[in-house]
C-alpha cells in the first residue's frame, strides 16, 4: 500500500497493454481476414491464402481481438470478485446485511464515474474533431446513439461491475462448500462455449446483427464467463514454469489449428474458430496469459525499471479503447488504403504486409495512449476522476 492506495501489479498491467496491442492489430487486419476467407466479399487480401506463412498468421491475428477482450474481463474478475467476497465475509457486514449492498453500490459508483466521464470526454472530442478538423463517418450529434452503441465492450464492463457484488455474494454463500461453487462456475463456462460452438459452426446468423440478437448477446455472456473465471484465477498459484508452459501450449494450439485449416483451405472453419468474441481458443489463451502474469516468485516480484512506466501507460488503456472505437471509420479506412497500395507493389509480399501492418498498429496504439496521457489523465486528476 502507498498513500492508502493499493499498488498495481506491473505484470498484470503489462498484460493489459498486450491485450490493447492485440485488439489494435486485430482491428487493422479485419478487412484482410474477411477478404481472405471470403466472408464479406473479395479484395487484395483474397490471395493471402496462397502464402503458407501469412495465411496461418492472419488466422491467428483474427483470434487476437477475442483474446484481448477476454484478458480485460478476466483481469477485472481477478480483482473485483475476490474483493466482493472478502467484503461479504466481514463481521457485521455479511451478504445479508444491507450495509454490504450499500457499500458495494458506492464502490461500483466510484468505479463507474471515471469510466462514464471518459466516454463523455472522448465523445465530445470526436464530435468536435469531426465537425471542425476532419469528417469522421457517423460522428455527428444526430448519430450519438450509434456512437455510444458502438462501445459495446464498455457497456458490458459497466454491467459486470454492477454484477460483481452479486457474484461475490453468491460465492461467499457457497464458500463453505468450495466444490459446489466451482461446479456451478464450470458448468456455466462449459455451457457458454457449447452455445458459442453452435453459433460459430452452425448458425452465425446475418452479418449485421442488432444488439438484441441472441448471437450478439452471447459475446457479452462470454465476457461474463471470463469475468467469473478471473475470480477463480485469483486463488490459483502456478509456478512460473508451469504457467509459462500452459501459455505456450495454448498459443501453439491456436497457431496449429489455424495453420492446419489454412493449409487445408478450410476458410469457413478458419472464420468459425475465431468467430467474434466467442472463440474458445482465444478464451483459453487469455486465461493462460492471466495465470502467467500472476505466477511470480518473491524474487521476480522485485521492482524493475520498467514497472513504473508500464503501470503509468496501462492507465490509458481505457482511453485507447474508447478513442480507437469512436475514430475507427477514420483511421481504419486510411490504414487499409495505405496497406492496399503497398500490397500492390510486386516485391511486397503477404508476410511484409503483416509485418508493416503490425508495426503501424503498434504506432497507432502508442499515439492514442500518448494522447490519453497528455490530455485526459491530467484533466481527470485535477477533477478527482483519475483512478
Amino acid at each position: 500500500m502507498a498513500n492508502g492506495k493499493k499498488e498495481r501489479d506491473p505484470r498484470v498491467e503489462a498484460l493489459r497493454l498486450v491485450a490493447a496491442a492485440s485488439i489494435a492489430i486485430f482491428h487493422t487486419f479485419m478487412p484482410w481476414f474477411s477478404a481472405m476467407t471470403g466472408g464479406y466479399g473479395t479484395g487484395p487480401g483474397d490471395g493471402i491464402i496462397d502464402n503458407p506463412i501469412a495465411a496461418p498468421l492472419l488466422g491467428f491475428i483474427n483470434l487476437l481481438g477475442s483474446f484481448g477482450n477476454n484478458v480485460f474481463f478476466c483481469i477485472s474478475g481477478l480483482f473485483l470478485i475476490p474483493a466482493a467476497v472478502a467484503a461479504a465475509k466481514e463481521t457485521g457486514n455479511g451478504p445479508d446485511c444491507p450495509g454490504y449492498w450499500r457499500a458495494q453500490a458506492r464502490k461500483a459508483a466510484r468505479r463507474a464515474a471515471p469510466l462514464l466521464a471518459t466516454i463523455a470526454f472522448y465523445v465530445v472530442a470526436v464530435l468536435a474533431m469531426s465537425a471542425f478538423v476532419v469528417p469522421i463517418e457517423d460522428a455527428t450529434p444526430e448519430n450519438l446513439p450509434g456512437l455510444l452503441g458502438g462501445l459495446e465492450f464498455i457497456w458490458v464492463y459497466l454491467v459486470l461491475m454492477v454484477l460483481a457484488p452479486v457474484i461475490g455474494w453468491a460465492k461467499a454463500r457457497l464458500e463453505q462448500k468450495p466444490a459446489a461453487w466451482r461446479a456451478v462456475a464450470a458448468v456455466f463456462v462449459v455451457a457458454v462455449f457449447a452455445v458459442n460452438a453452435y453459433i460459430a459452426f452452425v448458425d452465425q446468423g446475418d452479418v449485421d446483427r442488432g444488439l438484441g440478437d441472441w448471437r450478439k448477446l452471447m459475446s457479452a455472456v462470454t465476457y461474463l464467463a471470463a469475468f467469473v473465471v478471473g475470480g477463480e484465477v485469483s486463488s490459483v498459484r502456478l509456478g512460473r514454469r508451469a504457467a509459462g508452459a500452459l501459455l505456450v501450449a495454448t498459443v501453439a494450439a491456436s497457431l496449429g489449428v489455424e495453420t492446419a485449416l489454412a493449409h487445408a483451405r478450410e476458410l469457413d472453419l478458419m472464420a468459425a474458430t475465431s468467430f467474434k468474441s466467442t472463440s474458445a481458443l482465444a478464451f483459453c489463451t487469455a486465461v493462460a496469459a492471466v495465470l502467467f502474469a500472476r505466477s511470480c516468485t518473491g524474487r521476480e516480484r522485485a521492482k524493475k525499471p520498467l514497472d513504473a512506466p508500464v503501470c503509468r501507460a496501462a492507465k490509458s488503456v481505457l482511453g485507447f479503447y474508447i478513442l480507437q472505437s469512436l475514430t475507427m471509420p477514420l483511421w481504419l479506412g486510411e490504414l487499409y488504403g495505405w496497406l492496399v497500395s503497398l500490397y500492390k507493389i510486386p516485391w511486397f509480399t503477404s508476410v511484409h504486409l503483416i509485418g508493416v501492418g503490425t508495426a503501424a498498429s503498434l504506432l497507432l496504439l502508442a499515439l492514442m495512449l500518448a494522447i490519453d496521457q497528455v490530455v485526459r489523465l491530467p484533466l481527470f486528476r485535477r477533477l478527482g476522476l483519475a483512478r
